[in-house]
């Protein structure tokens, strides 16, 4: 034997050790890998490559240039290629949220995969499943100075689901005896805890020994490699597997298949159940950020409605609930409970107190609904917990159910319809407290229509900045294709979402990472959600999210071109600095301190950052202009940003402005009282269209222009308005919501 065979077969166990790997992650559900630069992670690298087909391998075609690169012949692999880490992990996170399957992480050795972690935490909490393969040096170079190595096992502790530390490919191991098995056997097994309930990250940790590849031969592909050293070695591994172990199962099936099961609660359980909540005609529905719309299409709204419907039960939906956008005609959800619940007679009136509630989704977005429920106290509190987490912030839910969710709902929903019919006294107690909800959430429409038209100066402390963000959502809504989803930034834009978007019959699809609710990844989240998304994705987002993560529009696809057939619209609301914090207490105190530590105004600009990197974008300065630029998109696709300037003092009053206004509505007489179901007309938001600014008086068209004074600084003479707890008051028993 040459001296130069044991390097060749060393190669080729590396090779082979990785293709292997590859092949059971794909096998297992694996759909894309996120693959940033290192030599470590070089067999890794170019196993993942062949697979998707971007170099030569199967058929030992050359890599000479993009355009002599055959077609994938495995077109099951999807690959992206980014020289952030960072980005890398949470594009692969938002890819994983939106499609439903795992994506891949690779990295080189040494701290780069110490870059995960963020993403990896956001995962965990959102329960995400992620696989994450760190290369790494063999043991023998551990703990020795060796450059680029430093300790990976357990690099992101309780933040992964498993880890296992791989050992070194040795050349012995081309017999396709146990150690062969068990990389197919750790591949499919990562896989499969990732998706097991709860979901989430998993580490695999692989080191490699040198020489990792051939590099005579590297320009022949990966064949090459593992059919030289067939032809160095007298073993050859398509001889020595009696498992085929190098081929995998037949049939493109796992190595150890790991079957999935439906969980649902028991026959008895859920008669239990029925009998509980049908003997509570005030209960409520509180729906949370949930992917289940994605995963289940309109059977998700179906089944909630459906349930709604059987228990007589309002629905508070959250933007990102998958219940306000889409068909809901059986029980139109209510939508401003957030901003009526915000005004402390409403909160505090027994009337509006829940005796029982159904939690679906993460808890929601708004501290002061939480604790509204908190200090309701109902009798039943029932929080559906399919994955396990036990979400519950204010620790006050009665009942736990750890089960599939659709299944589950649908379950109770036909067990409570089978009953019988209820009796007359609680059929009207269960309609006056339907109308209850539904006054406030007339109320609440109104003003909210009234805001979303209204035309005001701004400060005059920013040129051409528009004085809020409200009139936006409904123009970026309206032109929205059906089937668009979108993904809203952390800090304003999922609130703001929330409290100005109304119900849609149109099926539109909204989520937030709401697992450690950061603003950190927000562009590589949403490129990465539209990338596993089927149809067009939509970004909402202030400006210091935007330029937190201005390197995640550098990813590229696995043959080094631009990433092609993603149609995202970014719409940057920039305020020029961190608005939600000037709804803290800290904003009253000294100014200059509050921009400097706070607000932290940035100095380079989301449309300046977008001409640097070269992003197609236009800046826009009113919601009519936002319609026209989003018909451009609709027509064009492709990733597109629109930077919305905004007035954020001014911004800040329109807020405070609309939370008074509502408060003046919801003190009316026809507001619903505790002794009373609530007799307010129905009124259409939409007949209010076209009577703000030039074509008419928005006071006037509210109540004749009588109304409390509203100061300056937007806030109003309501009581109640805006003391005990509100989302942006930590003096009022509610810490700082910032995220």
């Amino acid at each position: 034997m040459s001296a130069a065979e044991p390097a060749t077969e060393q190669a080729a166990a590396n090779a082979q050790w990785a293709r292997m790997l590859v092949d059971e992650l794909v096998r297992g559900g694996v759909a894309h890998v996120a693959l940033s630069p290192g030599s470590r992670s070089t067999p890794l690298a170019l196993a993942i490559a062949e697979r998707a087909g971007v170099v030569g391998g199967i058929g030992g075609a050359k890599v000479r240039g993009r355009d002599d690169i055959p077609a994938a012949a495995h077109p099951d692999l999807a690959l992206t290629v980014h020289i952030d880490e960072r980005s890398a992990a949470f594009f692969a996170l938002g890819r994983s949220r939106a499609s439903g399957r795992p994506s891949a992480l690779v990295c080189t050795s040494g701290s780069a995969g110490a870059h995960y972690l963020p993403a990896l935490i956001e995962a965990h909490h959102s329960r995400v499943p992620l696989l994450v393969l760190t290369a790494d040096r063999p043991a023998e170079l551990r703990e020795s100075g060796a450059w680029q190595t430093i300790d990976q096992t357990g690099l992101f502790r309780d933040f992964v689901r498993w880890f296992f530390d791989l050992p070194a490919p040795d050349p012995a191991d081309l017999d396709g005896g146990l150690r062969t098995r068990t990389v197919r056997l750790i591949a499919a097994r990562a896989v499969a805890v990732a998706l097991t309930s709860p979901a989430g990250p998993v580490h695999l940790n692989v080191p490699f020994r040198e020489p990792l590849v051939p590099v005579a031969r590297l320009d022949e592909g990966m064949s090459s490699i593992t059919s030289s050293a067939a032809e160095a070695s007298p073993r050859s591994p398509v001889e020595f597997h009696p498992h085929n172990v190098f081929r995998g199962r037949p049939g493109g099936a796992s190595w150890t298949v790991s079957a999935a099961t439906v969980r649902t609660p028991t026959a008895a359980i859920i008669d239990a159940l029925a009998a509980r909540c049908t003997a509570h005609a005030r209960g409520l529905i509180l729906a949370g950020t949930t992917v289940a719309p994605l995963r289940h299409g309109d059977a998700w709204s179906d089944a909630v409605h459906g349930l709604s419907k059987a228990l007589g039960w309002p629905i508070l939906a959250e933007a990102t609930s998958g219940l306000r956008f889409g068909p809901n005609a059986l029980i139109p959800p209510i939508t401003g409970y957030a901003s009526a619940l915000r005004h402390a007679p409403v909160r505090h009136d027994p009337g509006n107190a829940p005796d029982a509630v159904l939690r679906l989704g993460a808890s929601h977005v708004w501290k002061h609904v939480a604790q509204f429920v908190d200090e309701a106290a109902p009798e039943l509190h029932i929080v559906l917990d399919p994955e396990g987490t036990w979400d519950d912030p204010t620790r006050s839910a009665t009942l736990r159910l750890q089960s599939d969710a659709l299944p589950t709902i649908r379950m109770l929903a036909e067990r409570v319809a089978a009953l019988p019919a209820p009796s007359r006294s609680r059929s009207q107690a269960n309609e006056a407290w339907r109308e209850r909800w539904a006054a406030l959430d007339r109320a609440v429409a109104m003003e909210r229509a009234l805001a979303c038209a209204e035309t005001t100066s701004g400060s005059g402390k920013m040129d051409d900045a528009a004085p809020s963000v409200a009139p936006f959502y409904p123009a970026l809504l309206a032109n929205l294709p059906a089937g668009t989803l979108i993904w809203a930034a952390n800090s304003m834009a999922v609130r703001d979402l929330d409290t100005f978007s109304a119900a849609d019959p149109r099926r539109l699809y909204a989520l937030a990472s709401r697992g450690a609710a950061g603003i950190d990844g927000t562009i590589s989240t949403a490129l990465g959600a539209a990338a596993g998304h089927p149809g067009p994705a939509c970004l909402i987002t202030g400006d210091l999210a935007f330029l937190h993560d201005l390197n995640g529009v550098g990813v590229l696809d696995g043959r080094g071109g631009p990433l092609t057939g993603v149609d995202l619209l970014a719409v940057v609301f920039d305020d020029r600095g961190g608005g939600i914090f000037e709804l803290l207490p800290v904003a009253r105190g000294d100014r200059g301190a509050f921009e400097n530590l706070f607000a932290t105004p940035p100095t380079l600009g989301p449309a300046t950052a977008c001409r640097m990197v070269g992003l197609a974008h236009a800046v826009v300065t009113s919601p009519e202009d936002l319609a026209i630029h989003a018909a451009r998109w609709r027509a064009t696709g492709g990733l597109r940003v629109l930077v919305v300037p905004i007035d954020r003092a001014a911004n800040t009053q329109a807020h405070r402005r609309h939370w008074a206004r509502v408060a003046t509505a919801l003190d009316r007489p026809t507001a619903p009282t505790a002794r009373d179901g609530g007799d307010t007309p129905a009124v259409d938001p939409s007949d209010l269209r076209g009577t703000t600014g030039a074509l008419g008086d928005p006071d006037a068209a509210r109540d004749g222009g009588e109304r409390r004074a509203i100061d300056a600084a937007g806030t109003a003479d309501v009581p109640g308005a805006f003391d005990a707890p509100n989302c942006f008051d930590a003096h009022n028993g509610v810490e700082d919501e910032s995220g």
